[in-house]
């Protein structure tokens, strides 16, 4: 299964943010969108979800068209995390069980047998004990965690994350991120995730996108992942942007004594 998106274009506000954008993202993996503040990295995951009207263009998921699919049969093929999970009184457990909404009958609630998913999901990523605590007593990186827990159990094939790093330290950030590239090898996914430190690519991304005026770039992982990956930001964020000898992004910086 493949994501496609061809001639993409999108305007808010009467600001064009997204133009002709067309790329696909390959079958299984952990693929990572980077670029400035204001770039359109969000507006182009809320655009593949559903959230944002488009200009023009079209999203085709496994070939067929996203338009043409209700909000139910598109949340059976993706998942979306955006970048706050709001706090809510919902316990972890409650909120992972919501996972299951698109697969359930009109009028039938989540059962026992979503239940064990759901805490079958919350002990993978490590936070079973969270379990009875409500979601707005969780810090936010476990509020992230407990809706990676709720995409297991939704357990579409695509999952589509709106900068899911921005509020973690850099600790919880390596932890999340090495939960979910070991969730997308075991069960065979395909995850797209917008960060802004394109250190998280280099270290965990199996490919990157790079948005730039309004159009993508994709650099594949390869041996030199890090000097592509390097050329295609440089314009975006200066001269002084440099890639160590020991394959770490920085700016060179004069420090004054």
């Amino acid at each position: 299964m493949s994501l496609l998106v061809q001639n993409l274009s999108i305007s808010l506000n009467r600001r064009e943010i997204l133009k002709n954008v067309a790329f696909t993202l390959p079958e299984t993996g952990l693929f990572f969108l980077l670029g400035p503040n204001g770039a359109g990295k969000s507006t182009l995951i809320r655009a593949v979800c559903g959230l944002i009207p488009l200009d023009s263009g079209e999203i085709a998921w496994n070939g067929k068209s996203l338009s043409r699919l209700s909000p139910r049969e598109r949340a059976r093929q993706m998942s979306y995390l955006p970048q706050n999970i709001q706090p809510t009184d919902m316990t972890a457990e409650e909120f992972a069980m919501l996972g299951a909404a698109s697969r359930l009958k009109w009028g039938e609630v989540p059962g026992e047998a979503h239940r064990r998913q759901a805490r079958s999901a919350l002990e993978a990523l490590g936070i079973l004990h969270l379990a009875g605590r409500q979601m707005d007593r969780l810090s936010g990186g476990e509020r992230q965690l407990a809706a990676l827990a709720q995409a297991l159990v939704q357990n579409a094939p695509l999952l589509l994350l709106d900068e899911p790093t921005a509020s973690l330290d850099v600790k919880r950030q390596q932890d999340f991120l090495q939960i979910l590239q070991n969730l997308v090898y075991r069960e065979q996914k395909t995850a797209l995730l917008s960060v802004h430190d394109p250190n998280l690519a280099l270290s965990y991304g199996d490919g990157a996108f790079v948005l730039r005026d309004g159009k993508t770039a994709y650099i594949p992982a390869s041996p030199d992942f890090g000097q592509r990956l390097l050329q295609a930001l440089k314009p975006l964020y200066g001269e002084n942007f440099t890639l160590s000898s020991d394959g770490y992004f920085y700016w060179k910086h004069e420090r004054r004594l």
